[in-house]
């Protein structure tokens, strides 16, 4: 009996190995044969794209009829300007060009081979030109860059995840920053009224020096934030090491939520609410009117001149 298990045992072993072996060279085949399913082939395609854009450079128009939305899922340096017609192009590299498609509003490679290369190269080897109507809301994925200049609207929205950058100058009387990952916002020329953020991560936002009615900030992670002018009403949340640097924005109220070991710096001057913990640091520039403060752990209300 016992035989016979054991050589019941040495071929279910022996086929194991088969399959495995089998499995081994499948992949490998799909890899030779460029099969982007493989778990190798983004590493090989990535190298046989960055050798296709080495050509000539050109530039082509795209087809677009303007949108409230737009979606940027491709390495490129995208430039927007207001115009009355929905103008779009894009240069740059003639083998990379041809494989860029603008439909619906989304800025994509034409297949799905081409989308697997999101980061293979760098946003400056395509330039993308965009002019028309405003456009309320725009998607930043990945490396690319983009850059919104001199806009007037009401509203403005901008989504970012990877490690992209985004700067933009001229009005909005609402603007919201919703952001994942380690990119960049500069936004220091661009003036709101309302200012809502969201950020994740170790993202670096800049904002207007300027007076805005309201400003929300949410963040969580290393992420820094920027801002100072003059304000009615500040509320910050914050969670992890991050650092806040609102000392030069001065606040008719604020109130702050701090956890972890964040450093804020604070400008309030009628009514402060802050809740600090952890060991966090929160410093409060110059005189304010009334401070209401819960402190727990080893965290710090510190007030400066």
């Amino acid at each position: 009996m016992n035989r016979r298990l054991g050589g019941i045992a040495l071929v279910s072993l022996s086929i194991a190995a088969a399959c495995g072996i089998f499995t081994v060279l499948t992949s490998a085949t799909d890899w030779i044969n460029g099969d982007y399913r493989s778990w190798a082939s983004p590493l090989r395609a990535c190298a046989s794209a960055k050798r296709t854009g080495a050509g000539e450079r050109r530039t082509v128009d795209l087809e677009w009829a303007g949108s409230d939305v737009v979606k940027i899922k491709i390495p490129a340096q995208v430039h927007y300007q207001p115009g009355l017609k929905p103008q779009a192009s894009v240069s740059g590299d003639a083998d990379l060009v041809d494989h860029v498609r603008l439909h619906d509003g989304t800025l994509e490679w034409d297949s799905v081979e081409w989308d697997n290369l999101v980061d293979c190269f760098p946003a400056d080897n395509l330039v993308v030109q965009l002019a028309g109507p405003a456009v309320a809301a725009w998607t930043l994925s990945g490396s690319g860059e983009l850059d919104l200049s001199d806009i007037r609207q009401d509203v403005l929205s901008v989504t970012m995840h990877g490690s992209g950058i985004v700067t933009a100058s001229g009005e909005a009387k609402e603007v919201s920053l919703d952001a994942a990952g380690s990119g960049r916002a500069e936004l220091r020329r661009l003036v709101a009224q309302k200012t809502s953020v969201k950020m994740s991560g170790s993202t670096d936002l800049k904002l207007a020096d300027s007076r805005q009615d309201v400003l929300r900030i949410i963040m969580h992670g290393s992420s820094v934030v920027t801002a100072s002018g003059a304000a009615r009403e500040v509320s910050l949340e914050s969670a992890g090491s991050g650092r806040s640097d609102l000392g030069g924005l001065i606040a008719e109220r604020v109130n702050a939520k701090i956890h972890g070991s964040a450093n804020v710096d604070l400008a309030p001057r009628q009514d402060a609410d802050i809740t600090v913990s952890g060991s966090a640091v929160v410093k409060l520039h110059g005189t304010v009117v009334r401070i209401s403060s819960h402190v727990s752990g080893s965290a710090e209300i510190k007030q400066v001149p």
